[in-house]
């Protein structure tokens, strides 16, 4: 009797590593697209402003009341919000390029032992946002000109939710192109994670390290 005819390695999960790939790569147009959509949005409201001030926070700059809000900071020793986060606004289009484009290589060429790193560079990327905005509303709350006409105690505004700020009441909140960041995030976790199931039955998994041998799409047989 005939021993049985050894089978061929075949094209194992060959769909999963495409929705991996298409994951990523809406993960990282998510990233892009935020880019160009506000982050952030201050209310400031005042017995003298019922409506209130709005100021919107993009990874571009700051739009919205910024000229009557820079007024009232001229009063109380703040800086102007234009001179806010300099090399944030003049290098931020090409870090989140440089963010997609390494999504997209990391899903691609690392090993198992590193297939990871995508998600954690793209969870990197709104908690830097947070933490850099946190930084500079503490800077600007306690930066304040001792020359001002106006004086108050240093203070931090309130990044999420409400606050007060001397005789202002705020109110934080995310806007799209956080939401679009946070969702660019999952997708990209996602694909990290059936990224990984694909490597546990991968057959180079044995062989395979910090650099993926056959770059993710090319399986081998």
């Amino acid at each position: 009797m005939s021993a049985p005819r050894a089978t061929p390695l075949v094209d194992w999960r060959r769909s999963d590593r495409w929705v991996v790939l298409a994951l990523v790569a809406a993960g990282a147009a998510l990233f892009a697209g935020s880019y160009v959509l506000p982050w952030w949005d201050f209310q400031l409201y005042a017995p003298q402003y019922p409506q209130g001030l709005e100021l919107v926070v993009s990874l571009t700059g700051v739009t919205g009341d910024t000229a009557e809000i820079n007024i009232i900071n001229h009063y109380i020793g703040m800086g102007h919000l234009e001179d806010a986060a300099q090399f944030e606004k003049a290098w931020g289009g090409w870090l989140v390029g440089a963010l997609a484009l390494a999504v997209s290589v990391v899903t691609l060429a690392a090993g198992k032992r590193l297939g990871w790193l995508a998600a954690l560079a793209g969870i990197g990327f709104p908690i830097g946002f947070l933490v850099d905005t946190q930084y500079w509303l503490y800077r600007f709350g306690h930066d304040l000109d001792p020359k001002a006409p106006v004086h108050i105690a240093a203070f931090t505004p309130t990044l999420f939710g409400e606050g007060k700020v001397g005789q202002f009441r705020t109110v934080a909140t995310p806007e799209l192109g956080f939401w679009l960041a946070m969702a660019g995030v999952v997708l990209v976790a996602v694909a990290a994670w059936r990224r990984a199931r694909v490597c546990r039955v991968c057959p180079a998994a044995d062989h395979c390290g910090v650099v993926c041998p056959h770059a993710l799409l090319n399986v081998p047989r």
